[in-house]
């Protein structure tokens, strides 16, 4: 009788691996959504990365389609600066016109042209936005 009563108070060695797979299981259920999410996240942020390079190179090509269409066509000489002033300035005012129509909020200018350095802008190069 007290033998029956120890083996009773001893766990099944059956019930006890079938608990333990059945932990094993869950466990690694829960690893693989911890992995999945953080893959989630990481194209997430990846994505964001690129749309926040996209973004910089639109508003920097847009930058730079304005200061050509306002320098094309050029007379040589002083009238040149007052002729390139005059269509920058009218440049201006017409994003601004049509900023104002859309509602969105103004890109900052760059430099006006008289501030500008004496050497030709560089475009950022990919390199630089990949960090």
């Amino acid at each position: 009788m007290i033998a029956r009563l120890k083996q009773s108070n001893q766990p099944d060695p059956q019930a006890q691996q079938a608990q333990q797979m059945q932990l094993q299981v869950q466990l690694a259920k829960e690893q693989a959504t911890t992995a999945a999410l953080q893959a989630q996240a990481a194209e997430s942020a990846a994505r964001a990365e690129k749309y926040k390079t996209e973004a910089t190179y639109v508003s920097y090509d847009a930058e730079t389609s304005r200061i050509k269409a306002v320098s094309t066509n050029l007379d040589t000489g002083d009238a040149d600066d007052k002729e390139f002033e005059r269509r920058y300035k009218v440049a201006e005012l017409l994003l601004k016109e049509k900023q104002m129509e859309s509602n969105t909020p103004a890109p900052q200018p760059m430099q006006t042209p008289m501030q500008q350095p004496e050497m030709p802008m560089q475009p950022p190069s990919p390199m630089e936005n990949m960090e």
